[in-house]
């Protein structure tokens, strides 16, 4: 090796000891105090993130806090509240799940679970847990929708509308009972009595189309079928309004109503035509029985 290949050697053997002696040194573990500090951290971060509408960071931050301690009952029911707001209910009944057996008396896991199974449609499963919680607080209006909802379900109206209206006694401006209660008291054809809570719902939130929707339907029901067009089409276009209105008068037996409206609906969109022309073939045919029956007397 000739004196200017060693001097090349040379320097890069110390260049690779420099690069190697200048990386970060390993951080030292924290104490057990620094560790609850910086859980505590980011559980405020945390629920600052939640409050402030972004699930996504306060879910990261929940986890961090998960990595210090992964029993910490905050940090678990945290990340559950953040996976249910954010829709992701298989994690949110995890988490629950994971909160109760740290605190197995916790209502707030308990309720948190309970409404999870029921967004997942296990039904059987989140009904006795919902009675629980309702049985062991009062107060708790979320258990007591779902155990309305649970009712409705059943078709047992007049059980869910109990539900409902003590849960609205506890929060009377929620949109989403009084939307339930409304279209509960429909089912049992209260329909007038039904009209008024859907007008108040609407009238708290305007944007919330299912409260309208069912609003346009206790109208209809009440053979008010133009004034129910109006409302629905406020969301949808005219030859929708025409399809469904025409279709709650077949309900209602007026059949002259009926066929009426489903002929706005075919000749408003010819595209709407299958659905509107299905509609009005059930109602030409109802006629047409009518019409027989009327000729064999």
């Amino acid at each position: 090796m000739n004196a200017t290949t060693r001097n090349i050697f040379t320097a890069l053997v110390l260049a690779l000891f420099v690069a190697g002696c200048a990386t970060t040194p390993q951080q030292r573990p924290l104490s057990d105090e620094e560790k609850q500090q910086e859980i505590q951290r980011l559980l405020i971060s945390a629920a600052g993130e939640a409050e402030a509408g972004n699930h996504s960071v306060a879910l990261l931050r929940y986890e961090e806090a998960l990595d210090l301690n992964d029993s910490s009952y905050s940090a678990l029911l945290g990340a559950a509240n953040v996976a249910y707001a954010m829709q992701r209910y298989d994690s949110a009944l995890d988490y629950y799940e994971r909160a109760l057996q740290q605190e197995p008396d916790s209502l707030d896991a308990l309720e948190g679970k309970a409404l999870s199974l029921l967004k997942l449609q296990q039904y059987a499963s989140a009904r006795p847990l919902l009675e629980t919680v309702a049985s062991s607080d009062s107060e708790r209006w979320r258990s007591l929708n779902a155990l309305g909802v649970l009712a409705d379900l059943d078709s047992r109206y007049a059980l869910a509308q109990t539900y409902y209206r003590k849960a609205l006694a506890l929060n009377d401006d929620n949109v989403r009972i009084l939307n339930n209660l409304g279209y509960s008291l429909i089912m049992s054809r209260e329909y007038a009595e039904a009209e008024a809570v859907l007008q108040r719902a609407v009238a708290l939130q305007a944007d919330f189309f299912r409260a309208r929707n069912n609003y346009a339907i206790a109208i209809a029901w009440q053979k008010r079928y133009e004034e129910a067009v109006e409302v629905l089409a406020v969301d949808s276009p005219y030859e929708v309004a025409y399809n469904n209105v025409g279709y709650i008068a077949y309900l209602n037996n007026d059949l002259d109503s009926a066929r009426f409206y489903l002929k706005k609906a075919i000749t408003a969109s010819p595209t709407y035509y299958p659905e509107a022309a299905r509609n009005l073939e059930k109602v030409e045919k109802a006629m047409d029985a009518i019409k027989r029956e009327g000729s064999l007397r």
